[in-house]
């Protein structure tokens, strides 16, 4: 009995230094994965660019979709310009701009990896050419004031708004 007791593994004081390099990995991969980032607030506008050049002439020759996740934004066929019902009247694509699109009026459900697919036309049919992933990150923008006690004044509308707070301030002060 002894024995067993005495091969027993013993346990890791400071089980953080294994964690580290797989942090280190995980992060290296992540930054090296290709996927651009653009960071903007609500209501803001986004530039969102595919990264692909070509003429105008080869257009009708092309498609372009761009897709949030699994669902289409925009597409571009034949020259002609196909908006999703949850992105019209505020995203258009900009040709002369490595075929952008641009998102306007952000709002908080913009978030997520939007993908850009060129295909064009090969032996009859159509090949993807190119892909793009740019990462869109939507948050709520927070105007700083220049009055010196506007900080304390959201915070007694925050308190008025909030009655179980006011036991739980009143509580901390005594």
């Amino acid at each position: 009995m002894d024995q067993a007791a005495k091969w027993k593994t013993p346990l890791l004081k400071h089980p953080y230094p294994k964690l580290f390099p797989l942090l280190m990995l995980a992060s290296l991969f992540y930054f090296c994965s290709g996927i651009i980032q653009v960071n903007k607030t609500v209501e803001e506008v986004a530039v969102l660019s595919c990264d692909y050049n070509i003429s105008t002439k080869e257009l009708t020759e092309i498609r372009i979709y761009w897709q949030k996740d699994d669902e289409m934004v925009l597409a571009v066929m034949s020259g002609k310009v196909q908006v999703w019902p949850k992105y019209k009247n505020r995203t258009f694509t900009d040709v002369t701009d490595n075929h952008s699109i641009v998102i306007m009026a952000l709002r908080l459900s913009d978030n997520g990896k939007y993908t850009c697919i060129i295909q064009k036309i090969e032996k009859g049919s159509y090949k993807v050419k190119h892909l793009t992933s740019v990462m869109l990150l939507v948050r709520v923008g927070v105007t700083p004031s220049t009055e010196p006690n506007a900080h304390a004044e959201l915070e007694i509308m925050t308190l008025r708004s909030r009655p179980e707070l006011i036991s739980r301030v009143g509580r901390l002060i005594d």
